[in-house]
């Protein structure tokens, strides 16, 4: 194999390309638009902020009681979270114009606060009608959670001010002072009438006292790596789309331009050949990689390369893997069809395919059990999870390494059955 003749075929390959409006759209501006989609709508500004909910309340409450409906009103409105206001209070005259505003998507919740509320609330048990609304199942869980959320803060809240009241009653009662010397011994700790009585409230108001601390790690957290999860993705999306598309054309684009004959008369092999048009296409996918992550880093990705890092290298190599395993993959499909037309259908039906059902560009976790298993073991999936890891997740080459060595060994079967089949299928060309 001789190299200038590769290098022919591989600038050769590359000028065919950039005379294509239509391929630089797919190899430079598709790329870029991805990138923006993932930055502004799927992962939108506001990733990181908290929710505000549009909710509608009717109130029929008159109690005549320091707490009643209008003061829950009022701290509804006043209620924030990280600075930001949970609820957007809308009163509403009666239940049959709010329900129809909650059925219409204007609303996100409802909040009827039945006539006796605050009565209740002061001496018994309250009642009140929630109802749940939403633009999407995710947002009708998202909005659920809320109300649940505030519903049970609400709740403690009231209730130690109530335990609080009756100690302070308990405390000042003849019955209680014949008792003041009474102790309890509960746990190796004594406590007097009082303490207990606490302890005792304490264990009716909440059985289980969990602290949440939040300890996940930064990047699960913060919209820049978010982000940049997604931008990688991107760059897979674009091997997908963009591999299986050139794999498919290095078969059936020569026939296409009736050239195949008179390249094959010169001193070239289909070998050369071959090794050209991958070297180009490797490069093209690298070009559409560059501007994804370059795009990535201009709206505030956190994607990261330290050249003195070996595990940033390795994910080189992965990316370099990926372009070999879909240009091969996209080989293959070139064998069912018959022109370069029907080429191309197979690879961009494919690639559509493996991109909502392998975990590039949506996580795993989103998936039904039996294709979240597949997408683990899909090596388009673990050489694109292998460059997250470094540049989103800055993990080390121990980690990688395992997932680097089986993409590599996928890619080598993968490719030397492409090799095969594409001479097959260059060779059926020329005898015909």
């Amino acid at each position: 194999m001789k190299a200038s003749s590769v290098r022919a075929f591989i600038t050769s390959s590359l000028k065919l390309a950039f005379r294509d409006k239509g391929f630089i759209f797919w190899m430079i501006a598709w790329p870029i638009f991805l990138a923006l989609m993932s930055a502004y709508v799927f992962i939108p500004p506001s990733l990181d902020q908290p929710v505000t909910l549009h909710l509608g309340v009717v109130n029929h409450d008159t109690s005549n009681t320091p707490f009643n409906g209008s003061v829950l009103v009022s701290i509804l409105r006043n209620v924030t979270f990280r600075n930001m206001s949970l609820f957007k209070v809308e009163v509403e005259p009666n239940e049959s114009v709010l329900l129809s505003k909650l059925r219409r998507g204007g609303l996100d919740a409802g909040l009827v606060i039945p006539d006796g509320f605050g009565r209740n609330l002061t001496f018994y048990q309250a009642v009140l009608e929630v109802y749940i609304s939403g633009r999407s199942p995710y947002s009708i869980q998202v909005d659920e959670g809320i109300m649940n959320s505030f519903i049970e803060r609400l709740n403690r809240e009231i209730a130690w001010r109530k335990v609080n009241y009756s100690l302070k009653f308990i405390t000042g009662s003849n019955y209680t002072s014949m008792f003041k010397n009474l102790t309890f011994r509960i746990g190796g700790h004594e406590y007097n009438l009082t303490s207990f009585f606490r302890i005792w409230y304490a264990g009716l108001i909440s059985p289980i006292n969990a602290s949440f601390k939040d300890v996940a790690p930064e990047s699960i957290q913060k919209r820049p790596y978010v982000l940049g999860w997604y931008i990688i993705g991107d760059v897979g999306m674009v091997f997908l789309y963009g591999g299986f598309y050139i794999g498919a054309l290095m078969v059936h684009e020569e026939k296409a331009r009736k050239t195949l004959r008179r390249i094959l008369s010169t001193p070239a092999t289909i070998g050369e050949m071959f090794a050209g048009k991958t070297i180009a296409g490797i490069l093209e996918l690298i070009i559409s990689a560059a501007f994804v992550i370059l795009t990535g880093l201009g709206v505030r990705a956190s994607i990261s390369f330290n050249l003195y890092d070996p595990a940033y290298w390795v994910s080189i190599i992965d990316l370099v893997l990926l372009a070999l395993l879909t240009i091969g993959l996209g080989i293959l499909l070139a064998l069912p069809a018959k022109t370069m037309k029907g080429a191309t259908g197979f690879a961009t039906s494919l690639g559509l395919i493996l991109a909502f059902t392998t975990g590039v560009w949506f996580p795993k976790e989103w998936m039904p059990q039996s294709m979240r298993f597949i997408a683990s073991y899909s090596p388009l999936t673990v050489a694109v999870d292998m460059v997250r890891d470094v540049m989103v997740w800055g993990k080390g080459i121990g980690d990688i390494l395992p997932g680097t060595l089986y993409v590599g060994v996928t890619t080598l079967i993968v490719f030397l059955i492409a090799v095969g089949v594409y001479h097959k299928i260059i060779r059926g060309m020329l005898e015909k």
